[in-house]
């Protein structure tokens, strides 16, 4: 027993090492994971905002030509 206990103390050190490693590479891993995440909402978010300014530029637009083509066809209408 006295010859195998430095090899197990060593072996145990080595376990523990290993295991603070491991849980430290899970952190990370959780890290990134949320990092991701948090990445993608604001993503998804810019794109949703992006989307109701085009939208509301069509309507504005469609407004307009629809404003502008009725007073044309009626002055049109008018010189007929």
């Amino acid at each position: 027993y006295e010859l195998l206990k430095p090899t197990l103390f060593s072996l145990r050190s080595a376990y523990e090492s290993q295991t603070k490693e491991v849980a430290e590479l899970r952190n990370a891993v959780r890290l990134s994971g949320l990092q991701v995440e948090l990445q993608a909402k604001g993503f998804e978010a810019a794109m949703r905002s992006e989307r109701k300014k085009s939208n509301a530029r069509f309507w504005i637009g469609f407004r307009i030509g629809l404003g502008a083509g009725v007073v044309g066809g009626l002055l049109i209408g008018l010189k007929i």
